[in-house]
């Protein structure tokens, strides 16, 4: 009735874990505090983070909710962008995550970056904000979120620096700045080739946002689904 995901980089302890199970009475999703082996904290770093979790290196969900959700994850995703994706899906479905900050789990901090980190990230969050434009609500407009989003994906091509939510990493990329640059045209055109697929997941998201509202309301009246 619970599944925990766990990333294979992620230490915690068995308490971590029954902690985790207990907060889950409260919802759908549970997800702790991740800091890095070194110190400082990975996730949530803001107050949206800790409302809505954005990291799927550890957490709990209920069978029922991810039944809830249906389409659990976009394969073209493949990696980097999928968990963003995962629970802004949830949040759409109205699941209540539950943040439990006395609950740290610890997770290794980053030695180098490959060239396919930064051609999934750029791939993948563009095609992410276009798949859920009208259906999630980003923090801010999405187009300027989106011109933002690629703006500093270009700004890392050029310097060859990776940052994570404006926060330069210690480790450059071993990439040279030309093949950074094309792989960051490539990763925009790989997303905006998939339109045909984008308007079939928003329409089929659409329609589950329909049921599962539609469902929540009969059971609020006593009635079946």
């Amino acid at each position: 009735e619970v599944l925990m995901f766990i990333d294979s980089d992620i230490s915690l302890s068995h308490a971590a874990i029954l902690s985790l199970m207990s907060e889950l009475d409260k919802g759908d999703i549970a997800f702790p505090k991740i800091v890095y082996e070194t110190g400082g904290t990975l996730s949530p770093s803001n107050a949206f983070e800790e409302a809505y979790c954005m990291n799927s290196a550890v957490f709990m969900i209920r069978r029922s909710a991810l039944q809830k959700m249906d389409m659990f994850f976009d394969e073209f995703l493949q990696i980097y962008g999928e968990d963003s994706d995962f629970f802004l899906r949830a949040k759409a479905l109205k699941l209540k995550m539950i943040y439990c900050p006395g609950v740290e789990v610890r997770h290794p901090v980053r030695t180098a970056f490959s060239e396919d980190v930064f051609y999934q990230g750029v791939k993948n969050g563009v095609y992410v904000v276009l798949k859920l434009i009208g259906i999630v609500s980003f923090r801010i407009p999405w187009l300027l979120y989106l011109l933002v989003y690629c703006g500093q994906c270009l700004f890392i091509a050029l310097t060859r620096r990776h940052f994570h939510k404006w926060r330069p990493a210690s480790v450059p990329y071993d990439v040279p700045r030309r093949r950074l640059l094309a792989l960051y045209f490539k990763g925009i055109m790989a997303a905006l080739g998939q339109w045909r697929r984008i308007l079939q997941i928003r329409r089929y998201l659409r329609e589950r946002m329909k049921q599962v509202a539609l469902s929540g309301q009969l059971s609020a009246r006593g009635g079946n689904v």
